[in-house]
């Protein structure tokens, strides 16, 4: 590139970067927080103040303790707040977006970069996480630093020369610097990284099939692929063997289903992230990924097959090997499905300039625009783009399209507003009616309930109570029954999506309610219910 070119790619890269710190950041604090964000909330508090993740329950958090000391730094700079919460999320999304540019120079072309970048800074599927308080950001940035490792622990360019001896392909400190990594991410973020292993693996395999078929000489066998696979496939056999327990968590993390997706039928489908990958809300972005991975079988375009590899592999594995399928488990190497779009989408550009009969007209150089504008506007006029820039301006309790959060705020303010001194709560998420104070005298959620049971999670009155927020279960619909009567008044918080599952509300339970009670108020996006009962009177 000339030194224009350099000026305008960074130009170019910076108003992206902005661009998508912008719809990141724009009314982060808006919506109320997802359940799963209260617990982060809760455990970065009890950090800050304890020196341990506590749940308010009293139980010991310890999921994604990296992430939640980060939270717990962002609180101690901007206080406790939906904002401060969120922040370290945007924070590894825009990071993201340079890492990933980085490395599709390396792999692919600047200019596949760019439209990387750019598919990076307007996803919705990346810009939902961003804004949500959880550790999925964190795992997907340390996912492209891992390929950094990798690229700079194997040095591809000399394994093939001759000239070379072994340790000069390989960088024994980047090594360390990658297992180590994965082993710390594994642990104290998330143990789906685990699934990096197997396609980082199939890559070398790649390019050990290919030193084995193509070349001759002591690289034939000799190579830091072959060493590196036998070692590590030995070297996991004896820990399999030695670790008996290792081995019972590596089964029961393939055979494990969560309550709460025991009953979600599209957890349960084979086709569930096919289907979200083509849906219409993702066109054209599967499109070109899918005309990208052709070419990079087609024009053997071998760096390319990291990516590829860092992709289906554990798409492959979170479809046909684990028991329930969900779309933030996608989310860590979803960069990856982003850079093969991307790479499909500069190839049928280039040849698009080349082929155009606008050229005779308008020129090369203008043609390059006109086609480049055009490209612009069919990103425009799919819902893939125009759906992203909305998702700041949305009202609490509408998706963004990684979670949808409940209007618990609002429902709290409402029972703040009415409730009398005596009267009981009953909630379905007993910890988020806590963070905006409002303390449940009984939860009532058959998920948590199950879970307290197989935890043997018991107070001194001999109650089952829920994990999160330490308030007693509603056990059965006869516990339901007797609670409400022995208070003549009070009220009963349940978010729409529990009610409406039978997993979370039994259908005996919803029946009841539904009997009993006078129709409730709903907040305005209609996803939580409020129902009341005074003076012992009820429907």
């Amino acid at each position: 590139m000339n030194p224009m070119n350099k000026i305008t790619t960074v130009l170019i890269l910076g108003l992206l970067v902005l661009a998508g710190t912008g719809v990141r950041v724009l009314n982060l604090d808006r919506a109320s927080f997802w359940v799963d964000e209260v617990n982060t909330v809760f455990t970065a508090k009890s950090l800050n103040e304890t020196g341990v993740d506590t749940l308010p329950s009293g139980a010991i958090y310890g999921r994604a303790r990296i992430y939640t000391a980060i939270v717990a730094a962002s609180f101690k700079l901007f206080g406790v707040s939906e904002f401060s919460a969120r922040m370290p999320s945007v924070l590894f999304g825009v990071l993201s977006i340079l890492l990933a540019y980085g490395l599709v120079r390396i792999w692919f072309d600047p200019k596949t970069a760019l439209f990387t970048a750019f598919f990076m800074a307007f996803s919705h599927f990346e810009v939902g996480w961003s804004r949500t308080a959880r550790m999925y950001t964190l795992l997907q940035f340390i996912t492209l630093w891992l390929s950094v490792c990798y690229i700079k622990g194997f040095r591809e360019n000399h394994v093939q020369d001759p000239n070379k001896k072994f340790f000069d392909s390989i960088s024994i400190p980047w090594l360390v610097i990658f297992l180590v990594t994965l082993g710390v991410t594994t642990l104290h973020i998330h143990t789906i990284a685990t699934m990096l292993i197997p396609g980082f693996g199939l890559y070398m395999l790649i390019r050990a099939g290919i030193l084995l078929f193509g070349t001759e000489g002591r690289s034939r066998w000799m190579n830091p692929y072959t060493v590196v696979l036998v070692g590590g496939g030995i070297l996991g056999g004896l820990l399999i063997v030695a670790l008996p327990s290792l081995r019972v968590q590596v089964v029961e993390s393939f055979n494990y289903t969560p309550t709460w997706a025991s009953g979600v039928a599209y957890a349960a489908k084979k086709t569930a992230l096919l289907e979200f990958l083509m849906s219409p809300w993702r066109m054209p972005i599967t499109v070109f990924a899918f005309l990208g991975s052709f070419q990079l079988i087609t024009r053997k375009h071998i760096s390319g097959w990291l990516p590829a590899s860092l992709f289906f592999v554990p798409f492959i594995l979170l479809t046909l090997v684990f028991t329930h399928r969900v779309e933030a488990y996608l989310f860590f190497v979803y960069p990856y499905f982003l850079m093969i779009a991307a790479f499909g989408l500069s190839n049928w550009l280039d040849s698009e300039y080349e082929k155009s009969p606008f050229i005779k007209w308008i020129g090369a150089r203008g043609n390059r625009f006109l086609i480049l504008g055009m490209v612009l506007f069919m990103f425009v006029l799919f819902p893939w783009f125009r759906i992203t820039l909305k998702i700041p301006k949305q009202p609490d309790g509408i998706t963004n399209m990684a979670v949808t959060p409940e209007e618990w705020r609002g429902a709290s303010q409402t029972v703040f507003s009415q409730k009398q001194s005596d009267d009981l709560i009953i909630t379905s998420l007993p910890q988020v009616a806590l963070y905006y104070g409002l303390t449940s005298n009984y939860g009532l959620n058959q998920v948590n309930l199950e879970q307290a049971e197989s935890k043997g999670l018991v107070n001194k009155k001999g109650q089952r109570f829920d994990l999160y927020a330490g308030a007693p279960c509603v056990e059965s619909l006869e516990d339901l029954q007797s609670i409400i009567a022995d208070h003549p008044s009070g009220w009963l918080l349940i978010s729409d999506f529990h009610f409406t599952h039978p997993q979370y509300t039994s259908d005996a339970v919803r029946n009841y309610i539904e009997e009993t009670f006078a129709p409730p108020q709903m907040t305005p996006q209609g996803t939580v219910r409020l129902y009341h009962w005074t003076d012992g009177g009820l429907n």
